[in-house]
């Protein structure tokens, strides 16, 4: 919500300042009349500047390709405005409009680079309306102007990407913790069942054992009542049995909780998640597998995909955990491994598991982990 709002309050701003700088020649255009052929040229300057100003922030501030085009074309229009302004500067404060936006979509260099350009040739389009130095003094003015706006925008820019940093470290750290107590759970109900087992079972086995040889040696009615003795003691043997296979039967890893945890970090692309109530992991070291894969996931879908959604599932298909997931972001025409997709594959393998990726042009990323369990029917 908060960047939706900045995101719009940076879109009324440009549009203000695009307003201004067009109200005295178009007031003047009203009261001249029918429009010349280099009137009409600075209209169509001056309105493609708006239509591409609209369109870079159509979508929030995503460093996509048109997007990089469309300021481009800002600048071009707006130079070309300046350039039939007949010597008035005031359309170079269009140039301060896209000044503003570059940290958005390139990077510190290539911004500085950009201003710099524009000033030069900023300067080269007053010189035909001027003397050398009153172009040399305005295009200075305005150089400042816009590295300014490049300054306030880094420092938006930074504080924007920092916070969510600290958000999606703070969610991964809440789902870490969520898994640990999950974990800590499993390994009290294990060690609680082993704890019966051990004292209660051995106790019943021995005191089954002893009603055994009383048995025989016991006559009339004292046998009788040991051999209801004997009843309740395996009576007692069958429940502790049942009791503790249900404690082991419930050992598993609910990575529900964890991975909500996880997705809510991120506001784009959107997370979907599809994971049934009664699916568990039994073993911790593939719960904490499948929670870093789907980690990795994120992020690259966060910093990579420029995607809108993002779908996240888990099953198990006989007897192996399959986690699936897409984005319906770019894609790339070729996959070029780095090391988060490098580690996944690595851990992966050390559990019996695989990693499959598949992505194209305009196909999104999509991401398919197998991994088996120990001991499950195939």
């Amino acid at each position: 919500m908060v960047a939706e709002r900045n995101i719009q309050l940076l879109r009324a701003a440009g549009l203000l300042a695009w307003a201004v700088v067009g109200a005295p020649r178009l007031v003047a255009q009203v009261r001249q009349g029918w429009p010349r052929a280099a009137d009409l040229l600075w209209f169509a300057a001056y309105v493609l500047f708006a239509a591409a100003f609209i369109f870079c922030t159509r979508d929030g501030q995503r460093a996509t390709r048109q997007n990089v085009l469309s300021l481009l074309v800002q600048a071009i229009a707006g130079l070309t405005t300046v350039a039939l302004s007949h010597a008035s500067t005031l359309a170079s404060a269009l140039l301060v409009v896209v000044a503003g936006k570059l940290p958005f979509f390139v990077g510190g260099g290539v911004a500085l680079a950009w201003v710099a350009v524009q000033t030069v040739v900023l300067v080269a389009v007053l010189l035909p309306g001027g003397s050398l130095l009153s172009a040399a003094v305005n295009g200075l003015i305005f150089g400042t102007f816009q590295l300014f706006a490049l300054g306030a925008a880094h420092l938006a820019v930074s504080e924007s990407r920092a916070r969510e940093d600290l958000a999606r470290v703070n969610a991964e750290l809440t789902a870490l913790q969520a898994l640990l107590a999950e974990s800590a759970r499993i390994g009290e109900r294990l060690r609680i069942s082993r704890d019966l087992h051990d004292s209660l079972g051995h106790a019943l086995t021995a005191l089954s054992l002893q009603l055994e040889v009383a048995s025989h040696l016991a006559q009339g009615r004292a046998n009788e009542h040991v051999a209801e003795a004997r009843e309740q003691a395996k009576k007692l043997m069958a429940d502790l049995r049942a009791a503790v296979s249900a404690l082991r039967e419930g050992a598993a890893l609910d990575l529900r909780p964890a991975l909500a945890a996880l997705a809510g970090s991120v506001s784009r692309p959107r997370v979907h998640l599809a994971i049934p109530e009664d699916i568990g992991v039994h073993d911790a070291a593939r719960a904490h597998a499948l929670f870093r894969c789907v980690q990795e996931i994120v992020t690259n879908a966060v910093r990579h995909a420029r995607a809108e959604n993002l779908w996240i599932g888990l099953e198990r298909d006989r007897g192996v955990l399959v986690l699936k997931a897409r984005d319906d972001g770019a894609g790339a025409s070729a996959l070029a491994a780095g090391h988060g997709l490098i580690g996944m594959r690595e851990r992966l393998e050390e559990l019996g598991g695989r990693l499959e990726v598949e992505t194209g042009d305009a196909r999104g990323f999509a991401v398919r982990v197998f991994l088996p369990v120990p001991g499950a029917a195939p």
